[in-house]
Protein backbone atom coordinates (compact mmCIF):
# COMPACT_ATOMS: atom_id res chain seq x y z
CA UNK A 1 0.00 0.00 0.00
CA UNK A 2 2.92 2.30 0.98
CA UNK A 3 4.08 2.35 -3.15
CA UNK A 4 1.21 2.73 -4.11
CA UNK A 5 0.45 6.11 -2.07
CA UNK A 6 4.08 7.17 -2.67
CA UNK A 7 3.28 6.90 -6.82
CA UNK A 8 0.76 8.95 -5.83
CA UNK A 9 2.58 11.73 -4.20
CA UNK A 10 5.31 11.80 -6.75
CA UNK A 11 3.26 12.85 -9.84
CA UNK A 12 1.39 15.45 -7.55
CA UNK A 13 4.57 16.85 -6.32
CA UNK A 14 4.90 20.15 -7.95
CA UNK A 15 6.55 23.63 -6.50
CA UNK A 16 4.07 26.08 -5.33
CA UNK A 17 4.63 29.93 -5.45
CA UNK A 18 2.67 31.32 -3.18
CA UNK A 19 1.33 34.88 -3.25
CA UNK A 20 2.85 36.37 0.23
CA UNK A 21 6.49 35.63 -1.20
CA UNK A 22 6.11 36.27 -4.71
CA UNK A 23 7.93 39.31 -6.76
CA UNK A 24 6.16 41.58 -7.68
CA UNK A 25 5.71 40.71 -11.17
CA UNK A 26 4.25 37.92 -10.33
CA UNK A 27 2.27 38.62 -7.37
CA UNK A 28 -0.58 40.65 -9.20
CA UNK A 29 -1.26 37.24 -11.01
CA UNK A 30 -1.98 34.95 -8.51
CA UNK A 31 -4.93 33.81 -6.68
CA UNK A 32 -3.31 32.59 -3.52
CA UNK A 33 -0.59 30.41 -5.31
CA UNK A 34 0.58 28.49 -8.45
CA UNK A 35 1.83 24.92 -8.55
CA UNK A 36 4.53 23.96 -11.62
CA UNK A 37 6.68 21.08 -12.27
CA UNK A 38 9.11 19.55 -14.60
CA UNK A 39 7.70 16.55 -17.08
CA UNK A 40 6.58 13.40 -14.53
CA UNK A 41 3.23 12.28 -16.09
CA UNK A 42 1.48 11.74 -19.38
CA UNK A 43 -0.06 15.12 -19.47
CA UNK A 44 2.06 18.54 -21.27
CA UNK A 45 2.79 21.48 -19.23
CA UNK A 46 0.74 23.09 -16.95
CA UNK A 47 0.28 25.08 -13.86
CA UNK A 48 -2.70 24.20 -10.72
CA UNK A 49 -3.94 27.19 -9.38
CA UNK A 50 -5.87 27.91 -6.20
CA UNK A 51 -9.11 26.96 -7.14
CA UNK A 52 -11.22 29.55 -4.36
CA UNK A 53 -11.89 27.02 -1.74
CA UNK A 54 -10.35 24.75 0.89
CA UNK A 55 -11.73 21.72 -1.47
CA UNK A 56 -9.47 23.35 -3.90
CA UNK A 57 -6.12 24.20 -2.22
CA UNK A 58 -3.96 21.05 -3.26
CA UNK A 59 -2.07 19.92 -6.08
CA UNK A 60 -4.60 17.02 -6.27
CA UNK A 61 -7.42 18.86 -6.52
CA UNK A 62 -6.95 22.36 -7.75
CA UNK A 63 -7.95 23.29 -10.94
CA UNK A 64 -5.56 23.27 -14.15
CA UNK A 65 -4.41 25.21 -16.41
CA UNK A 66 -2.76 23.41 -19.36
CA UNK A 67 -0.68 25.17 -22.33
CA UNK A 68 1.59 24.63 -24.78
CA UNK A 69 4.86 25.78 -26.28
CA UNK A 70 3.28 28.85 -27.87
CA UNK A 71 1.26 29.94 -24.43
CA UNK A 72 -1.80 28.69 -25.68
CA UNK A 73 -3.80 27.98 -22.85
CA UNK A 74 -6.79 25.75 -21.87
CA UNK A 75 -8.83 25.56 -18.56
CA UNK A 76 -9.29 21.50 -17.11
CA UNK A 77 -11.75 20.96 -14.56
CA UNK A 78 -12.60 17.51 -12.70
CA UNK A 79 -15.98 16.49 -13.30
CA UNK A 80 -16.74 17.94 -9.71
CA UNK A 81 -15.71 21.18 -9.82
CA UNK A 82 -17.79 23.97 -10.35
CA UNK A 83 -18.90 27.74 -9.76
CA UNK A 84 -19.20 27.14 -6.45
CA UNK A 85 -16.20 24.70 -4.94
CA UNK A 86 -14.10 26.42 -7.42
CA UNK A 87 -15.17 29.91 -8.08
CA UNK A 88 -12.01 30.68 -9.60
CA UNK A 89 -11.93 29.00 -12.45
CA UNK A 90 -15.27 30.20 -13.24
CA UNK A 91 -14.06 34.05 -12.37
CA UNK A 92 -13.20 35.64 -15.89
CA UNK A 93 -10.81 38.28 -13.69
CA UNK A 94 -8.85 35.19 -12.20
CA UNK A 95 -8.54 32.84 -15.53
CA UNK A 96 -7.20 36.72 -17.16
CA UNK A 97 -4.05 36.83 -14.47
CA UNK A 98 -3.34 33.08 -14.96
CA UNK A 99 -3.16 33.65 -18.93
CA UNK A 100 -0.93 36.51 -18.18
CA UNK A 101 1.48 34.47 -15.92
CA UNK A 102 1.92 32.15 -18.36
CA UNK A 103 2.54 34.51 -21.28
CA UNK A 104 5.04 36.08 -19.29
CA UNK A 105 7.08 33.21 -17.47
CA UNK A 106 6.30 31.15 -20.17
CA UNK A 107 10.22 30.22 -20.57
CA UNK A 108 10.81 29.55 -17.75
CA UNK A 109 7.79 27.55 -17.00
CA UNK A 110 8.93 25.18 -20.45
CA UNK A 111 13.08 24.95 -19.33
CA UNK A 112 11.13 23.57 -16.11
CA UNK A 113 8.65 21.55 -17.86
CA UNK A 114 11.70 19.98 -20.57
CA UNK A 115 13.86 20.05 -17.25
CA UNK A 116 16.53 22.13 -18.83
CA UNK A 117 15.89 24.44 -15.62
CA UNK A 118 15.95 23.03 -11.81
CA UNK A 119 12.31 23.43 -9.98
CA UNK A 120 14.14 24.72 -6.90
CA UNK A 121 15.86 27.66 -8.99
CA UNK A 122 12.74 28.40 -10.90
CA UNK A 123 10.84 28.61 -7.50
CA UNK A 124 13.58 31.04 -5.76
CA UNK A 125 13.15 33.53 -8.47
CA UNK A 126 9.41 33.54 -8.20
CA UNK A 127 10.25 33.97 -4.62
CA UNK A 128 12.30 36.73 -5.23
CA UNK A 129 15.69 34.86 -3.71
CA UNK A 130 18.02 34.85 -6.86
CA UNK A 131 17.54 37.24 -10.11
CA UNK A 132 17.46 36.36 -13.94
CA UNK A 133 21.02 35.56 -14.37
CA UNK A 134 21.37 33.29 -11.66
CA UNK A 135 17.89 31.74 -12.88
CA UNK A 136 20.35 31.00 -15.85
CA UNK A 137 23.66 30.32 -15.16
CA UNK A 138 23.24 26.32 -15.24
CA UNK A 139 21.29 26.38 -18.73
CA UNK A 140 24.30 26.86 -20.64
CA UNK A 141 27.48 28.52 -20.28
CA UNK A 142 27.10 31.28 -22.31
CA UNK A 143 23.59 32.10 -21.83
CA UNK A 144 24.32 35.07 -19.23
CA UNK A 145 26.17 36.85 -21.69
CA UNK A 146 22.95 36.94 -24.21
CA UNK A 147 20.38 37.63 -21.76
CA UNK A 148 18.86 40.54 -19.84
CA UNK A 149 15.00 39.53 -19.71
CA UNK A 150 12.27 37.09 -20.28
CA UNK A 151 11.98 37.89 -23.73
CA UNK A 152 15.73 37.11 -24.89
CA UNK A 153 15.63 34.37 -22.63
CA UNK A 154 12.29 32.99 -24.63
CA UNK A 155 14.39 33.88 -28.25
CA UNK A 156 17.32 32.07 -27.10
CA UNK A 157 15.26 28.84 -26.17
CA UNK A 158 13.29 29.17 -29.26
CA UNK A 159 16.90 29.55 -31.27
CA UNK A 160 18.37 26.50 -29.10
CA UNK A 161 15.69 24.18 -29.60
CA UNK A 162 15.49 24.52 -25.85
CA UNK A 163 11.41 23.66 -25.70
CA UNK A 164 11.90 19.81 -25.96
CA UNK A 165 13.32 16.88 -24.43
Amino acid sequence: MKRIIRAQEEVFAMSKILDKYAIPSVKNDLTKFIYFSESNSSHGPRIKFYGGTKETSSAKDAPTLAFDIDGQCSLELADWMNKKNCPNAFDSNCLNKLHHFVETNLCILLLVWFRHLDEADALAYFHGQIGLNDLTSDIEPEINQEIFNLVELDDYCINNNLYSF
